[in-house]
């Protein structure tokens, strides 16, 4: 019965299974871990080697979680662009202001929403020179 069952090209194309090295980049999705571990080493795919300390440590382990959650819901990266711009401003008039710590939790803000753009142009596959 199982003979019967072949598609039709495997009948013309004959497969075989060939192992993969655990490094390897394919993964294998079948069960609920599988897509745990699928999503973590996609999340650490987005951090770049070019990163300084200030990214890799403080930045991107934000950014990187955030842009998972937003690559669900199909944002432009442009919009995400114009949102960090939008808090670099209020940043700055807080700045001027005189209201330095709430500058400063909005400036880290703004950077930290500038490399999601980036993350999730690259998860979406919409990554451009801009």
């Amino acid at each position: 019965m199982v003979l019967r069952q072949r598609s039709r090209l495997a009948e013309i194309c004959p497969l075989r299974a060939v192992p993969l090295p655990e490094y390897a980049w394919w993964q294998g999705v079948d069960t609920p871990a599988d897509v745990r571990r699928a999503s973590v080493r996609l999340r650490r795919s987005l951090v770049k080697a070019e990163d300084g300390p200030v990214s890799r440590y403080l930045n991107r382990p934000l950014s990187t979680r955030i842009s998972m959650l937003l690559a669900r819901a199909r944002l432009p990266p442009d919009l995400v662009t114009w949102l960090a711009f939008a808090l670099g401003l209020v940043a700055g008039l807080l700045l001027a202001s005189g209201q330095g710590r709430a500058g400063a939790l909005v400036t880290h803000a703004a950077s930290v929403l500038d490399g999601v753009d980036g993350e999730l142009a690259r998860l979406q596959l919409r990554a451009s020179p801009r």
